[in-house]
């Protein structure tokens, strides 16, 4: 044996491959040795080199390093990304294993000449050669039978039928679902070989008449769909992303009778809107005018039949993009009584009773609005835009009081300004009682100041709503005065820093007197922004001296905190 072989046998173990590859690659590789995985496997210096089948033969490699480790090279998707892969590993314990003694590292092996040997086998050999290659390699079988198509019409049919039909199994076998488990690398191999064999498919179709095309592509979808049960992550519908198009083409071309077309489009869609089948409505806004007057046939008849929805009832996918596309259809046509029709008979949402409201308004059916809104209110109570509606709706109709009674109850729940207040404030204003509102709003929160558990938000609800008033001075009272939320704090520091910059100073300085003992890049950069602004407003009130001090003092501080040194040092803040 040579030496290098030697030192190979030293450095190939059992335990560095499993240290090497991981436990769950290991086990894989071990699994694949033991099942006679390994094809080939020749050493040649300090390379050991192989074949290792999986969906497919795959070229291996494993070589020293020169420092005493080795590395490995594999074609497979996992090898392509670095990683020490189940091929690999089978190579490895094949060699541990003595599956074929190393060949002689004096001169050059022998290139294998595929073509002499094949021109040396007689036709029987041939034979027997390729029909067993081709059972152990289902690819091999595949490229046979797509590049030697028969040209008999229906034997055509019966063998691309038969490729749809392995493409279905292969595409069974792909799925993200376990893409981080034990089987993530054989999954990549799947798919690989799925979209390898999908081209040959497809480049097949080129080739064929639109009403095959059709044919087999309206099998492949429908076959797919019955297996997949709607999952959008996985290789069926990679499968039905691929004949979609195929399909649609060839219904361009004119095959297919629109009665049957429209049927697929319709069970399509709704079977699965946000994988590869959510791409039919695309292919509905180009479809020719035979395919979308029979499509309008059968989906307003279809939804004939379909039950009223009340409120809060869950609408399904199909009725859903039905109902979708013939509102659509009658926008477009100008039909208002069809758009009245489905927006009547579906009040499954605020949306759908919105909608409806708007159109009786068009319709001038006053009359009917208010109680779709108070019946669609009771059900859907923590609807805002549908409360806002049902309020606008009561203050047309001379109603003000109820108007006020609801907005009030809003701004009970939700008393702060990003919705209560201003649905309050906008809501009283146009009843003329805005100044009211606002004293009751203010009392209300003052009440809630004596609180130990709502004290806090009290007091900067209270500060928001002056600030919304523009009462500044009343804001900055109440701000001082305890505990407030940082960002209003810092909306009031600006609503003042014009007239009253050293109000904003002391402001800004409570916020940095509680970011400044924090550690973290997130509070070394609130509190160098803070010190910018606190900057600012001492500067505009002619306090430089006083930041000058201050500053010294935070930097003395703070010293050992390089990083935040250096941040304020690039800002300048000395």
């Amino acid at each position: 044996m040579s030496e290098a072989y030697e030192n190979l046998k030293e450095l190939i173990t059992r335990q560095n491959l499993q240290m090497e590859a991981g436990d769950a690659y290991f086990k894989r590789g071990l699994d694949y040795f033991r099942s006679g995985h390994v094809q080939k496997l020749f050493v040649d210096d300090e390379r050991i080199e192989g074949k290792v089948s999986g969906s497919r033969s795959y070229s291996c490699s494993i070589e020293s390093d020169g420092d005493g480790w080795f590395s490995g090279e594999c074609s497979c998707p996992l090898g392509d990304d670095g990683e020490f892969c189940k091929h690999l590993v089978a190579l490895g314990l094949a060699f541990i294993d003595g599956f074929e003694m190393p060949q002689p590292t004096n001169g050059k092996r022998d290139k294998f000449d595929l073509a002499a040997f094949l021109k040396e086998r007689s036709r029987e050999e041939l034979t027997a050669l390729l029909t067993g290659a081709a059972k152990l390699h289902p690819d091999l079988q595949e490229f046979f039978r797509m590049s030697h198509l028969p040209d008999e019409p229906g034997a055509l049919r019966r063998e691309l039928l038969q490729k749809i039909d392995r493409l279905l199994d292969l595409a069974e076998e792909c799925s993200y679902v376990d893409c981080y488990g034990d089987e993530g690398d054989e999954i990549d191999e799947n798919f690989e070989q799925l979209r390898q064999e999908l081209g040959q498919l497809t480049a097949t179709m080129k080739r064929l008449s639109p009403s095959l095309i059709l044919e087999l592509a309206e099998y492949a979808i429908k076959e797919a769909l019955k297996r997949e049960g709607g999952d959008d992550e996985s290789g069926l519908d990679e499968l039905i992303g691929d004949m979609l198009p195929r399909y649609f083409d060839a219904v361009t071309k004119g095959a297919g009778k629109p009665q049957e077309i429209a049927e697929n489009m319709i069970e399509w869609e709704a079977a699965n809107p946000w994988g590869a089948l959510g791409q039919v409505g695309r292919y509905f806004m180009d479809a020719p005018q035979r395919i979308v007057n029979a499509w309008e046939k059968l989906a307003q008849r279809q939804w004939e039949e379909m039950p009223p929805l009340s409120p809060g009832t869950r609408a399904s996918n199909k009725r859903e993009l039905i109902e979708k596309r013939l509102l659509q259809c009658a926008k477009l046509n100008c039909d208002k009584e069809l758009e009245l029709k489905i927006l009547q008979k579906n009040q499954s949402s605020p949306e759908q009773v919105l909608a409806l409201s708007k159109l009786l308004f068009l319709l001038d059916r006053y009359d009917e609005i208010l109680p779709l809104l108070q019946k669609a209110h009771d059900r859907f109570k923590g609807d805002h835009e549908l409360l806002d509606a049902l309020v606008n709706e009561l203050i047309r109709c001379g109603r003000k009081e109820e108007a006020l009674a609801l907005a009030w109850n809003c701004f009970e729940h939700y008393p702060d300004c990003q919705y209560g207040y201003e649905f309050l404030r906008s809501t009283a204003r146009s009843c003329h009682q805005g100044k009211i509102y606002l004293t009751k709003a203010l009392d209300f929160l003052q009440k809630r100041l004596a609180s130990r558990d709502q004290g806090g938000n009290a007091r900067t609800e209270m500060v928001n709503i002056l600030l919304c008033e523009k009462d500044y001075p009343q804001a900055l009272e109440i701000a001082e005065d305890g505990l407030c939320a940082p960002q209003t704090l810092y909306r009031l520091a600006e609503a003042l820093a014009k007239k009253q910059p050293e109000a904003s100073a002391r402001l800004i300085k409570r916020l940095l007197d509680r970011h400044l003992p924090q550690a973290g890049d997130r509070f070394y950069a609130e509190s160098v922004r803070l010190l910018k602004r606190y900057k600012e407003y001492l500067m505009a009130a002619g306090e430089e001296e006083q930041f000058q001090k201050e500053i010294f003092a935070i930097r003395l501080q703070y010293k050992q905190r390089r990083k935040f040194i250096g941040m304020l040092d690039k800002e300048g803040l000395k």
